[in-house]
């Protein structure tokens, strides 16, 4: 199994976090449960199985708790990992639909099919990016404004690895506190509070990979939890799992290019 991450071309950082893929090939042992993590995102989805006929495209919502699917054969998942905020500019829905959940498009849809043309037998994470770069571009011209005061707090709080206080973002372009957390519960589907917490998780979760060396006391210290047994509190909460459970789940997956933290 391969999992790798890219950054966007310049002209897209600011709505778009990356470009990812996750491939499971035939000398991996199918089927198996996979564990994909919180990290208050929405991503825009393409799957290919073995056969022509078997792909999709779907749109994966933000959430706090990790979702759980089982993989029954070998395949290939591409993905473009929007910045928090941007769906419903970008593609006219609101997020708190996509909350906990994966909505699968329709395959005539114009997304879907433009998704199918481009990435079919691409055989690189490059080859992908530079494929959907066009339309990305061309979809981030049509989309309408984002919010940004909305933006400024979401990156606010990546910046901060989701160690910030909803008191500590200030007051973004001169939003109240309480109009900020309305239109980041409509533009990002979570709370604050609850982006906040996805994000730190996120960050413990990557640094643990990558430093095989870390001990977990010095990663929970890293990523602002109190100790130890604050941050396996907060695995089993997410994950349903203990901190060493999950470590030794991802490292039977090879990494490569982590660039979201």
């Amino acid at each position: 199994m391969l999992y790798e991450e890219q950054r966007p071309p310049t002209a897209q950082s600011a709505v778009v976090s990356c470009y990812w893929r996750f491939i499971v090939d035939s000398s991996d042992t199918v089927p198996f449960e996979h564990i994909i993590m919180p990290d208050g995102t929405v991503s825009l989805l393409y799957y290919e199985g073995a056969s022509p006929n078997d792909w999709r495209v779907s749109l994966t919502g933000p959430g706090v708790a990790a979702r759980k699917i089982v993989i029954g054969a070998p395949g290939r998942w591409l993905g473009i990992r929007l910045h928090a905020g941007v769906v419903g500019a970008m593609f006219g829905l609101k997020a708190a639909r996509l909350r906990d959940r994966a909505e699968t498009l329709e395959p005539r849809a114009v997304l879907a099919e433009c998704m199918r043309v481009a990435l079919k037998d691409a055989s690189s994470l490059d080859e992908s990016m530079e494929r959907l770069s066009a339309h990305v571009t061309r979809w981030i011209a049509a989309s309408r404004p984002l919010d940004a005061a909305v933006l400024a707090a979401a990156t606010a709080i990546c910046e901060a690895g989701g160690c910030i206080a909803v008191a500590d973002l200030g007051n973004p372009l001169g939003l109240g506190i309480r109009q900020l957390r309305r239109r980041f519960v409509e533009e990002v589907g979570l709370t604050l509070k609850e982006y906040a917490r996805a994000r730190r998780v996120r960050r413990a979760f990557v640094d643990a990979l990558g430093d095989i060396k870390s001990r977990w006391a010095a990663i929970s210290c890293a990523a602002g939890y109190a100790d130890q047994a604050h941050l396996a509190r907060e695995f089993k909460s997410v994950f349903g799992m203990s901190p060493q459970a999950i470590d030794a789940f991802v490292r039977s997956i090879q990494h490569q290019r982590i660039v979201d933290r």
